[in-house]
């Protein structure tokens, strides 16, 4: 979030004379952003505390070029004053200077300036790309979504151009955007450099930039697929087991050597640098490392001091083909089971009012928390200082909900100066340290909370709880969201204050409130409020759990028709926590103040020094799960005329356990929305089939089809296989046992072991006959289809002629006979013939002696 200013103006003579005890010396706060963007009004908040009429005049000025806004005012209430855009070309980061004057009965009663900074970029614009490297010859699709600071798609010119790593122009492209999203191709070519490419886009007059790597591999693609399933986060002390499974694109269970290798992140020369073990594996496989081997490589893996990382590689070889595949996974070692946070806390203590917190309480593989993990208590030490030497503890049990949320709340001292908290969970500790730091010489402080249950949305009024050692009769309140002030007012003083969130709020807005005492001092407090997306935008998979080979669709729905989505997926890892928004990240809202009264406020780094005003922040914040999915399995970009999109049909790879999905929207008139966190759509194969059987057999000869069955999962199964029945083919054991089971065996599965069946069947018909297998447990099921060519008994005799055969013009038929004799002892329905046809004369079928014949067009 942008830095906030304020200024506090005071009393000044400027050559008038004035009457004191009618004029006195008035406090007036003005609040504005620091940073002004071109071509956009600037507005400031505008407050004089001292009850009277009067007129306030503000000017912005660079050299000789100035704007100016005059306003009548009545003292005692806020009120918002908006600059007209700054004219004419300035250089980014100049700096305008700010004057301002107030009158009262045309006798000038305070002036003063200062200056605020100046930002050519009013539009938000980022770029993605489907992949972070590429080969050369390969296709690299980018993305651009740009937005105005009112989260209004930009329609405008967009410029995209392609450089090599020497910095040379490749490509180049311009286009105005569909809702403020432009999608381009751009093909590497064959011939190009190696190394570091970058795309550049231009947006009204401001240019970002995304590198890309461009590199040669030498790796073909993979002759079968390999997944690895663990989990991916260990708690310190457990053993690490988990499965490998190989499989060849058609189902076949691959029979080779695997060998799995466990090694620290980074190596340590005092420590053994990997454990590794090697066992056969016929489609499936099982792992297993003791806690015993590990502890020898914790050492060399530790990246802090609460986890350590470890990656498992397994490496597959086929026997019978020599084919190897490799497939590394990444570990994360736990200390604790669960993990504490405290969120959601005040930066400074407010003496003699309420303090609140949350405790969270996360367990390390991040499941919910379970029933027995609830029948702990949380306990919270609190401990109060006033002095160097004075202190207080108490102590508060509080129950853990099921969420992990726990709500800390009481009351602090008059007096107080430090607070210290330490709380325990099971064996885990986590402490928190607050500070006053600034103690009012009256005791004035004042305290604003969110009584919100639900997530703040747009239009709807959000209510805010206010605690305050005095009760003044007006509480001033000023909002400011992406750096800028969207809304100011005054309220009659009151426990509780209602404010109605605009669309301007969104994502985030910080809520100042604040009064003055009658001494001159100046009270005040801040709070930030979550803005639920006005875009509201859902994204679902057509079911929650598929088999790789499977077919499933993405449904996306928006709040209002015709909108552009682009979604995204990817790939995830067994059990990768969703990305979210970091609870903890800092947030800032801080004045700048200068004023004849006193006022405490946070004291914040220069926003030119920190690059806050590029308004690049909130992009991390909000969309930072878009940049970690660089290597995306499919992309998908649309112009949605209806409130909703269903997608094709999208085919479930294998060698991955889940995919993740992630939508991102534009619309006229609600602008940007996205999804939070990604759909995931888990990939379960419980087991798979693979079938053995001939090629070509001849008709009414017995062959035996074998069923393999693998079971990948961790624990034994019950599975039926059945081979359905077709007039093609018989049971020849049908004859011995009852028709309702010969095409049905059960079989008992042990975990990760393989087992077969065998159906004898005798093939009755000529040509190709499919033969399907259908495997079911109580959870899963599969199936397969083998086609085998059926052969008439004897042995196959040819006759061939050539034709050349020509059509006069405008002769639409013409024909031509071929006669030929069929040898002795002719084989019944083994009759076959086959026309190829070489012409400009192109024909799909032709009839002959009652055959349906096809013809090849060469």
């Amino acid at each position: 979030m942008k830095r906030i200013w304020t200024l506090l103006l005071s009393f000044a003579v400027s050559g008038f004379t004035q009457d004191t005890h009618n004029f006195g010396s008035p406090l007036f706060l003005i609040s504005g952003p620091e940073v002004l963007h071109a071509g956009v009004p600037t507005s400031f908040a505008v407050t004089v505390f001292t009850d009277f009429p009067g007129n306030f005049t503000a000017e912005l000025a660079h050299g000789n070029t100035t704007v100016t806004k005059t306003e009548d005012f009545q003292g005692g209430a806020t009120f918002v004053l908006i600059l007209p855009p700054f004219p004419g070309s300035l250089p980014q980061n100049s700096l305008l200077n700010l004057t301002v004057w107030g009158y009262r009965e045309n006798r000038l009663i305070f002036t003063n300036t200062t200056t605020l900074l100046f930002n050519l970029r009013t539009v938000t614009s980022f770029i993605q790309t489907d992949r972070s490297s590429y080969e050369l010859g390969d296709t690299v699709k980018v993305r651009v979504v740009s937005f105005h600071l009112d989260n209004k798609p930009y329609t405008g010119k967009v410029g995209i151009s392609l450089l090599d790593p020497r910095g040379k122009p490749v490509d180049d492209w311009s286009s105005s955007g569909n809702f403020g999203i432009v999608f381009k191709e751009f093909t590497l070519p064959q011939s190009s450099h190696l190394g570091q490419w970058v795309i550049t886009t231009t947006v009204n007059g401001i240019t970002d930039e995304k590198s890309f790597v461009v590199e040669h591999h030498d790796a073909q693609p993979r002759p079968f697929d390999v997944m690895v399933k663990t989990s991916s986060r260990v708690l310190l002390g457990d053993n690490i087991s988990g499965s490998v499974r190989a499989l060849y694109p058609d189902g076949q269970p691959v029979r080779g050597t695997l060998v799995v290798t466990l090694k620290p992140f980074i190596s340590n020369i005092t420590s053994p640098s990997q454990q590794t073990q090697t066992k056969q594996i016929y489609g499936s496989a099982q792992f297993f490392f003791s806690r015993d081997h590990l502890q020898s490589l914790y050492s060399s893996s530790a990246t802090s001091n609460r986890s350590h990382v470890l990656y498992i590689a397994a490496q597959i070889n086929d026997n019978s083909t020599g084919h190897t595949v490799n497939k590394t996974m990444e570990v994360h070692i736990l200390q604790n089971k669960f993990q504490l946070m405290f969120l959601n806390f005040p930066s400074t203590l407010k003496p003699s009012l309420n303090f609140s917190a949350n405790l969270r309480i996360v367990r390390y593989d991040r499941k919910s928390l379970s029933s027995l993990d609830l029948k702990n208590s949380a306990v919270v030490q609190v401990t109060q200082k006033t002095s160097s030497i004075n202190s207080t503890t108490m102590s508060l049990t509080l129950p853990v909900p099921e969420n992990g949320n726990v709500l800390i709340q009481f009351k602090l001292q008059d007096r107080v100066e430090m607070l210290y908290l330490q709380a325990q969970f099971q064996s885990i500790v986590e402490t928190l340290t607050v500070y006053t730091n600034y103690s009012s010489p009256t005791g004035s402080y004042v305290q604003i909370s969110s009584v919100n249950r639900f997530p703040t949305q747009v239009g709807l009024p959000l209510r805010l709880n206010v605690e305050s050692t005095i009760k003044p009769e007006k509480l001033h309140f000023v909002v400011f969201s992406k750096g800028q002030m969207v809304a100011a007012g005054t309220k009659s003083f009151s426990s509780s204050i209602a404010l109605t969130p605009e669309l301007s709020w969104y994502p985030e807005a910080c809520v100042m409130v604040y009064y003055n005492t009658s001494d001159g001092e100046i009270t005040s407090d801040t709070t930030y409020i979550s803005i639920q997306q006005y875009n509201h935008v859902t994204l679902n998979w057509s079911s929650k759990w598929a088999k790789p080979g499977e077919q499933v669709s993405l449904t996306v729905a928006a709040s209002e028709s015709r909108f552009q989505v682009g979604i995204t997926v990817t790939a995830m890892e067994n059990d990768a926590l969703q990305s979210d928004l970091d609870q903890r990240a800092e947030k800032r809202c801080n004045p700048k103040t200068v004023t004849n009264a006193r006022l405490f406020m946070k004291s914040q780094t220069d926003a030119a020094k920190t690059g806050a005003h590029k308004n690049n922040g909130l992009i991390l914040q909000y969309w930072r799960h878009w940049a970690e999915f660089a290597e995306s399995l499919l992309w998908l970009d649309r112009n949605v005329s209806d409130k909703s999109w269903t997608t094709g049909k999208i085919t479930v790879p294998d060698g991955i356990s889940s995919l993740g999905a992630v939508a991102l929207l534009m619309s006229e008139n609600f602008g940007l929305g996205f999804t939070p966190v990604p759909e995931k759509l888990t990939i379960s194969k419980d087991f798979s089939l693979s079938l053995v059987a001939p090629s070509q057999i001849i008709i009414g000869e017995d062959f035996v089809l074998e069923v393999n069955v693998i079971n990948h999962l961790e624990q034994d199964i019950e599975v039926i296989v059945l081979v359905a029945q077709s007039e093609a083919f018989q049971f020849p054991l049908m004859e011995r046992r009852g028709a309702s089971v010969i095409n049905a065996q059960p079989l008992t599965l042990r975990s990760h072991k393989s087992a077969s069946v065998l159906f004898p069947i005798r093939a009755v018909v000529v040509g190709e006959i499919e033969v399907s297998v259908d495997a079911v447990s109580a959870e899963s099921s599969d199936s397969l289809v083998r086609t085998i060519l059926v052969k008439n008994r004897g042995v196959e005799q040819t006759f061939s002629h050539t034709l050349f055969l020509e059509v006069a013009p405008r002769h639409l038929n013409s024909s031509t006979s071929v006669s030929f004799s069929f040898p002795p002892n002719l084989v019944p329905g083994s009759q076959r013939a086959h026309i190829a046809l070489v012409g400009k004369s192109i024909i799909s079928s032709v009839y002959i002696q009652q055959f349906f014949i096809i013809v090849r067009v060469e």
